[in-house]
């Protein structure tokens, strides 16, 4: 009976995975539209970001870190060679950060200022 059971979890496992799998797969495939109707939070702020939007600012900010563990500093060029999304991304952070500080609307959230702050953006 003990192997009839570990075959039957075993499957149940592999059941699971590919299941996963397939949702991973299904979720990979959605529209932006869709994503965004999905994933949406609301942060300290009261400012609702989107579960792609965070996922992609937090990447940019692991560049950002990556960078100034290496260069000493966050002042990356407009066209960095190394990566260019991330010159680009870090102007536009610089952007929202002071339309914030100006009382402004802007995409920049209190979490995410805290963050460049703490590495010395």
């Amino acid at each position: 009976k003990s192997t009839h059971a570990n075959d039957t979890n075993d499957s149940e496992s592999k059941i699971a995975e590919n299941s996963s799998a397939k949702l991973a797969k299904k979720d990979a495939g959605r529209s932006v539209a869709t994503a965004r109707r999905g994933s949406a939070k609301t942060d300290e702020d009261g400012k609702v970001t989107v579960g792609w939007e965070t996922v992609r600012w937090e990447e940019r900010f692991k560049d950002l870190r990556e960078f100034r563990s290496t260069y000493k500093h966050c002042n990356v060029p407009n066209h960095f060679e190394g990566n260019p999304r991330l010159g680009h991304w870090v102007n536009k952070q610089r952007s929202q950060y002071k339309l914030m500080m100006d009382g402004k609307t802007s995409t920049m959230t209190t979490g995410r200022a805290r963050a460049l702050e703490a590495i010395g953006f």
